[in-house]
């Protein structure tokens, strides 16, 4: 009984003193992994936990890549926005690179309030189809 008090304990605690939460309900285009991208201007969106709004976002990191074991490497090929300050939760980028049906990876990582350590998002996805004015069908 004393055990399992200390772990509860120590779990409460460690709840209270976390001060990041994960990015979530990422967006590609409004949609959750859409299939049909078709333009190389693409808006992307994040919602942030109850948490992590009380401790405020100060900035993110936007990668994008052909793989997703690249960007759990930090290493992507498409895109990285680099640390941008912005309590914003959304962002319209130009991927030029993109190419027709293509699945690409994207992760967003959330900075906190005084620029705690950021916490990535899970690994989401879209999917471009004939892209207005490159090659394809």
């Amino acid at each position: 009984m004393r055990q399992l008090l200390k772990i509860l304990i120590l779990f409460f605690l460690f709840q209270c003193t976390k001060i990041e939460a994960q990015p979530m309900n990422l967006k590609c285009a409004f949609i959750s992994n859409p299939i049909g991208i078709d333009d190389t201007l693409i808006h992307f969106n994040w919602e942030l936990s109850f948490n992590e709004k009380l401790n405020r976002q100060t900035g993110y990191q936007i990668m994008i890549a052909t793989r997703p074991e690249l960007l759990l490497v930090a290493k992507p090929d498409i895109y990285d926005s680099g640390l941008k300050n912005s309590v914003k939760q959304d962002t319209n980028i130009c991927l030029p690179q993109l190419k027709s049906y293509t699945r690409y990876y994207w992760i967003v990582k959330v900075i906190g309030g005084n620029n705690k350590v950021g916490v990535q998002s899970k690994v989401e996805w879209f999917e471009t189809v004939k892209i207005q004015g490159k090659e394809g069908w």
